[in-house]
């Protein structure tokens, strides 16, 4: 009774009608239980004990604060909208035949030996400092399991060569191996020359990249006796036995590695979502994913699925995502986490059945883009339409709505360029990525720096940035901005 938002009288394919009616009513009984007075609006301390932060109209049960089983009301409410929207998504993909989606087959475990049997390689550029870690790995292997695994070079480790039943363990980091390169280019393994840092290490698994059933073991690092740090805690974790399985991993140290989310940070974030808009929880959603991917801290992959359930909530009361500033790389971060331990198979189905109405949502996979004579300006929602309809398409074969692929081919054609269309080193530097974003991503990704192109462009970028990494003195770039984004990004990214 006391909200006076219609509802909406339009719908997509996503959900039926019926269903969607009544899952919005649901969703905004929840909204506005959450604001009606002696709820949330309420001093938020319970009776029994100041500065308790328990909503409720009784004192709390008599040694629930000794005890510490009495948690904050943040944590309960995004816990009771959590169910609530499980139960709602799961209700609707069973009663409507409009949504046929189906969640993919997980592979959240890396196998490397099986029934006594090697089903991975180990993958090593052909130096003798490679080649000597490696024949640990190869060693260790055979101590634990009687088996040994074939050592091959990295050029038979390209994604053609992960085929459903295969798994590798790979030792490298940026420049070093043609199979580790691809992997970085797709964000699923970080180490290079600043991360994690000289004295750290990465060793993490890489699930099922290429959409074809076949996992890995990467072990990395800042310099190759880092990569030797990986390598020694591999065989620290390997377990003993005729079955030899790695679960979901992500083991990381070095100077460039975040600390870990605290307790009170995520009761802090837990009371600002219920209340935060479309912009703010999608950052949220999408920061978690990634400080998980960089760290392996379990928190902040909690924190990335109670904001995903929470994003959930306003994109199922959107037409249509026309600005996804705060969430431009959203399906590219949840496939970077979605095999977590953090969350459950539950977490999952519900999580993907979100992300792929979310990706059928998003403008540039609604309606038709048409070919441009003249290079096109920034644009940060055609990095999420880029990044949804590669999730969809490796994974699902979905072409988003039959638009995805024309759609982005027309946009991207009139980008192969070196130069943005914007006189200006603030958004014109959007721009570059824009193109570079896509570029690498692309199977023939050499083409564009064979041609030129991408040499001018860093000629253009150093050209206009000074050499502190200062904008340069002529339009627009924003106030008070210290570092330009040619200097501190787009130069880096070539």
């Amino acid at each position: 009774r006391r909200s006076k938002r219609p509802l909406r009288t339009t719908h997509d394919n996503s959900l039926g009608p019926t269903v969607r009616d009544k899952i919005e009513r649901r969703m905004w009984v929840m909204h506005n239980l959450a604001r009606a007075p002696g709820y949330r609006s309420r001093p938020p301390q319970c009776l029994g004990q100041p500065g308790c932060a328990q909503v409720s109209r009784r004192p709390c049960a008599k040694g629930a604060h000794a005890k510490g089983t009495h948690r904050d009301s943040g944590e309960r409410i995004m816990k009771t909208r959590m169910f609530v929207l499980i139960g709602a998504i799961t209700m609707a993909g069973a009663a409507t035949a409009q949504d046929d989606f189906q969640p993919k087959q997980f592979h959240l475990t890396v196998p490397i030996v099986r029934g006594g049997q090697p089903v991975a390689a180990i993958v090593a550029p052909e130096t003798d400092d490679y080649q000597a870690l490696a024949q640990r790995v190869q060693a260790a292997v055979r101590q634990a399991s009687g088996v040994e695994l074939p050592i091959i070079p990295p050029e038979q480790a390209l994604p053609e060569a992960w085929t459903e039943g295969r798994s590798f363990i790979l030792l490298g980091r940026l420049g070093d191996s043609d199979a580790v390169d691809a992997l970085y280019r797709e964000h699923y393994v970080c180490a290079d020359g600043r991360w994690p840092g000289a004295g750290g290490h990465e060793l993490r698994t890489v699930h099922d990249p290429w959409g074809t059933g076949a996992s890995a073991v990467f072990l990395g690092g800042t310099t190759i006796e880092d990569i030797g740090r990986a390598v020694d805690r591999f065989i620290e974790l390997l377990p003993a036995g005729r079955d030899l399985v790695l679960p979901h991993t992500v083991d990381v140290s070095g100077p460039a590695v975040s600390a870990p989310m605290t307790e009170a940070g995520m009761e802090a974030i837990r009371r600002e979502l219920p209340g935060s808009n479309f912009r703010s929880v999608g950052g949220r959603a999408s920061s978690g994913c990634l400080a998980y991917h960089r760290s392996g801290d379990p928190n902040h992959a909690v924190i990335a699925r109670e904001a995903m359930y929470r994003l959930a909530e306003i994109v199922a009361g959107m037409d249509e995502v026309g600005d996804s500033r705060g969430v431009e790389y959203l399906p590219l971060l949840f496939d970077l986490v979605e095999e977590c331990d953090a969350w459950t198979d539950a977490d999952r189905a519900v999580l993907s059945r979100f992300l792929y109405e979310f990706a059928t949502k998003l403008s540039y996979l609604r309606t038709d883009v048409e070919p441009s004579p003249t290079p096109r300006g920034n644009n940060w929602n055609i990095r999420t339409a880029w990044e949804g309809a590669r999730y969809f398409a490796r994974y699902y074969g979905i072409d988003i709505n039959g638009k995805s692929e024309r759609n982005l081919t027309n946009y991207y054609d009139a980008m192969m360029t070196w130069k943005s269309r914007e006189d200006c080193p603030g958004y014109g530097s959007i721009t570059v990525i824009d193109i570079l974003h896509y570029v690498l991503k692309k199977p023939d990704f050499a083409a564009y720096l064979d041609s030129g192109l991408a040499r001018r462009m860093a000629d253009y970028a150093m050209t206009i940035t000074s050499n502190m990494g200062d904008l340069g003195g002529f339009s627009y770039h924003g106030k008070n901005r210290t570092l330009n984004r040619f200097g501190n990004g787009t130069v880096g990214s070539i």
